[in-house]
């Protein structure tokens, strides 16, 4: 059964202030409820055994006035998760694009920029977590399993599917110089399939057109709902035309 302690909705910023508690703080609201604060959310406990189980202390949990928000966001991206239930724990993961990405070995792990504390969440929330990040993520891979430096060119995710760019002049020219760009394990990058999803809308830098993706061919957008993702012009010319 899916676990909805974590509503799919964008992620706020870190935390700042005293009103952001630190990754790791352990607090008790006014109807007893407990949570740990992971990147930027709270994190629900069922109870103080699932605490215990996800390896926090209870002497250090913190009361606070009022209740908690049960319609809490996602971690922010970039966060490190574990899930754990006692001695039995699932690989760490990082947030990226509102999504789980796994880490299969400690060199994949030691890869990852800025790395920080790793927080343990409830084990049925972790699994419930999204597995596909959201359209429009940017990433790059740069470590494999074995641990050898093996970059990829940073690439678009739309619909679970990876479109590469060809160079910074490339993701520039489409508009995302200012995104940021998520570095992910290269078996995770290879993992991500390169057809383009069914009905996604596109156009190319420029381009006074858009067109929509319909079985694996370029037709006009007409009246199809959703976001225009700009790509480069060359990925709409490798789609044949749809038929008349």
């Amino acid at each position: 059964m899916p676990d909805d302690r974590f509503p799919r909705a964008p992620a706020p910023p870190a935390p700042t202030s005293a009103t952001s508690p630190a990754d790791g703080t352990l607090l008790r609201d006014a109807a007893g409820r407990l949570a740990v604060a992971v990147g930027g959310v709270l994190v629900p406990f069922a109870d103080l055994a699932e605490l215990t189980a996800c390896g926090y202390d209870e002497r250090r949990v913190l009361p606070v006035p009022g209740r908690f928000d049960p319609e809490q966001a996602l971690p922010a991206d970039g966060t490190l998760l574990q899930g754990r239930d006692g001695q039995l724990t699932t690989p760490v993961a990082m947030m990226v694009g509102r999504a789980r990405l796994d880490f299969a070995s400690e060199a994949e792990l030691e890869a990852a920029p800025d790395r920080g504390v790793v927080n343990g969440v409830p084990l049925p929330l972790f699994r419930g977590l999204p597995v596909v990040p959201a359209d429009g993520t940017l990433c790059r891979g740069t470590v494999d399993r074995a641990g050898r430096y093996d970059p990829r060119p940073v690439a678009l995710l739309l619909g679970g599917a990876l479109i590469a760019f060809s160079g910074p002049e490339e993701v520039a020219a489409c508009g995302y110089g200012d995104t940021a760009v998520w570095t992910i394990p290269s078996r995770v990058y290879d993992g991500f399939r390169t057809d383009l999803p069914e009905g996604v809308r596109l156009s190319s830098p420029g381009a006074g057109t858009v067109c929509t993706v319909l079985a694996g061919r370029r037709a006009p957008a007409g009246s199809t709902p959703g976001p225009t993702w700009v790509v480069p012009e060359r990925v709409l010319r490798a789609l044949p035309p749809a038929k008349a």
